[in-house]
């Protein structure tokens, strides 16, 4: 609103700065520049954000405030490359020019006003001049291609000038006196800003030549996204904040640092053996007379697997014997708590079902008369073949299941989606029966000696994900006492994991789940986990919420190698389906929670074939189905009884209503917000 800056900007203006120490005047020209910024006085305001930091170079303020403005024009004059490449493109009537020093461009505003970034007052103006000029004096389009090509070199020249500048800002103000929030967004704009950095790297090495006096625990909560930039190009300007970090806090690295190395190396592998069954490929062509052979030479990247194996030498040398003593328990965890073979086979089948009813519900959204004659999903077709082939192996608990399983399976190429889901659920329940049957309850010296005899003599191993949390200080981190003698087998969503329990020096007993699952899924379950930590500071931040309490109950979630994790469980947690099983056992009804996604498989079936009939869609559809699994499975009074004998006095019942309406509408949220709730 134009009325407010200028009644911004009469307020600046009217204070007196002599009044004022050199860290107030300071921020009050940051202040000026900003209300300028926001006026669209470009020039103006380069000068003062200048005039600011030459006033006083350590005041977080002003450097936050001009680098919001540098990042703002950055994203001008980065669409403003962008537009004039297109013009290139279109002047030489094809779509594959390149430019040697294009910029990517952000999603900025669309109509920018290219102006470079600026480092002093007289330099602001005369810089300022000089880009208006220039729009002044925009090629026209019957200039000939090497003009356009030129003006299009200026303006990527222009927006790499502009990323260095915001990083250098943000990178400055990262060293200076801000709150935790504004920290972990500079934080967040630098790891952007990095992955728009062109061939030459000039933002990686201004980043690299200014990130080094920043502390090490700004960068702790980013490590994930860190240890992923190692396989981008801007990977050896990160390696260094990652080495700095790791020494700082070794136990805070090596968990996430372990997980990404493997699954570097893996890719490593992959790509080493695509290359050379392409190589062999290739000869055998020539050598049959194939003068010519198609297809090129797939791409191998060293440098990944080079910056992971550098981060983690300096990690293991600087910290020897806490690396073994850590790999030693970590190995432990990987190779004696693994699911037993038919604990595996249980897990893969439901995995299976769920692919095929995913699959199946997505096809009904789309067009629901496919349904009803759509075969099963490729990727469950040839898991299913693979299975036959290579899981039963003779000597094993499930080598007697391989014949019927054959039997049943045998036509899997051609099998339809309804068949597929029928005969993978009969043997889920075959399966699950078996498991059920087995031992809840383990001896940690049957399953793992080593960690039965830890000792802290050695070296003071912390519980594991203690730096997960924001608010984590030296002396806040609990050390590993010792490790408990029962292990629990736990059933999760059909899944069997095993519990470990681990005392704390406070004396307190910590819980960990050890699940297997796929990197894919639990890389993005983690990320997830991570936004939702980073929310909590903001949600506090606001009074009404945090009037209420409220914040994102995140548990801990830590990776051991590529399909191995360690999921905080505390024993009092209560899921929902938990609460279910438990009321139906009272009855004596068995409950599995596939049945209600089996019957919504099954209505969605009969809609989809009373379509093809030559009937119309309902477009109440899901709230019919929503309407009969709860009528069905979910009777209105579980939740209230269950919760009615755990808190019987009634300020508990009260207090606990409260709470738990506050919780799940914040969660409901978030998943609203992040698309989760969809299906």
């Amino acid at each position: 609103d134009t009325g407010n800056h200028l009644g911004h900007l009469e307020v600046v203006n009217s204070i007196q700065l002599q009044h004022f120490t050199a860290d107030q005047q300071s921020e009050l020209l940051a202040m000026k520049a900003s209300v300028l910024h926001r006026k669209g006085e470009y020039g103006e305001a380069s000068k003062l954000f200048s005039a600011a930091v030459s006033i006083s170079d350590d005041v977080g303020y002003s450097w936050l405030a001009w680098h919001l403005y540098c990042d703002h024009m950055f994203m001008l004059a980065a669409s403003n490359a962008r537009k004039e490449m297109d013009k290139v493109r279109q002047a030489e009537g094809q779509g594959n020019a390149s430019l040697p020093s294009e910029s990517p461009a952000s999603n900025g505003e669309p109509s920018a006003k290219r102006a470079p970034p600026v480092q002093s007052g007289d330099t602001a103006a005369k810089t300022e001049d000089a880009s208006t000029e220039e729009s002044s004096e925009l090629p026209a389009p019957e200039l000939d291609v090497e003009k356009q090509r030129e003006v299009a070199k200026n303006s990527a020249r222009q927006a790499r000038e502009w990323g260095v500048a915001a990083i250098t800002c943000a990178v400055t103000a990262m060293r200076c006196k801000l709150t935790r929030c504004q920290t972990q967004s500079l934080v967040a704009r630098c790891l952007l800003l990095l992955s728009h950095d062109e061939a030459s790297g000039a933002m990686g090495q201004a980043f690299h030549r200014l990130s080094e006096p920043v502390e090490a625990s700004c960068w702790k909560q980013w490590l994930p996204q860190l240890l992923t930039n190692l396989s981008r190009a801007e990977g050896k300007f990160v390696l260094p904040v990652i080495a700095r970090v790791a020494k700082q806090f070794p136990q805070a690295v090596y968990y996430h640092l372990r997980a990404a190395f493997l699954e570097i190396r893996a890719a490593h592998q992959t790509a080493l053996d695509k290359m050379a069954k392409y190589r062999a490929t290739k000869k055998a062509k020539l050598a049959d007379g194939d003068a010519d052979p198609s297809g090129s030479e797939p791409a191998l990247s060293r440098e990944p697997l080079s910056h992971a194996s550098t981060a983690m030498h300096h990690l293991r040398t600087k910290h020897s014997m806490l690396a073994a003593v850590m790999e030693n328990i970590i190995d432990e965890v990987i190779t004696r708590f693994k699911p037993l073979p038919v604990e595996e086979l249980l897990r893969t089948l439901r995995v299976l079902l769920d692919e095929c009813l995913k699959t199946a519900f997505i096809i009904f959204e789309k067009s629901p008369s496919d349904l009803a004659e759509a075969l099963a999903p490729t990727s469950v077709r040839v898991h299913i073949k693979r299975l036959i082939e290579s899981f039963f192996v003779q000597g094993t608990a499930i080598f007697h299941f391989k014949q019927e399983f054959s039997q049943d399976f045998d036509n899997v190429t051609k099998m339809s989606m309804s068949g597929c889901i029928t005969k993978l659920r009969a043997w889920c329940q075959r399966i699950s029966k078996s498991v059920s049957e087995r031992p809840r309850v383990l001896r940690l010296e049957e399953v793992s000696r080593v960690l039965s005899q830890f000792s802290t003599t050695l070296m003071e191993v912390e519980l594991p994900g203690e730096h997960l949390d924001e608010m984590a200080s030296p002396h806040s981190i609990v050390k590993i006492d010792s490790f408990l003698t029962d292990v629990d087998v736990i059933t999760v969503h059909g899944a069997s994991f095993r519990r470990l329990k681990i005392r704390g020096r406070n004396g307190k007993v910590y819980s960990y789940l050890v699940q297997h699952a796929p990197s894919r899924y639990a890389r993005t379950e983690e990320r997830y986990q991570q936004l939702l930590r980073f929310l909590n500071p903001v949600i506090r931040s606001h009074k009404e919420a945090a009037k209420r309490g409220l914040q994102m109950c995140v548990p801990k979630t830590l990776p051991l190698s590529q399909h191995v994790r360690l999921l905080q469980d505390p024993d009092k947690h209560v899921s929902l389906e938990d609460v279910l099983e438990r009321y139906a056992s009272k009855r004596d009804k068995p409950f599995d929670a596939e049945d209600a996604v089996l019957v919504s498989y099954q209505l969605r079936l009969e809609e989809a074939k009373r379509v093809k009939a030559g009937g119309t869609a309902s477009e109440t559809f899901r709230k019919e189905v929503f309407d009969r699994i709860r009528r069905q499975f979910v009777p209105s009074e579980a939740l209230t009884r269950y919760i009615r004998d755990v808190y019987p006095d009634n300020d508990s019942y009260w207090a606990f209503k409260r709470r738990f309406t506050s919780q799940l509408g914040i969660m409901d949220f978030a998943s609203y917000v992040l698309v989760l709730s969809k299906g």
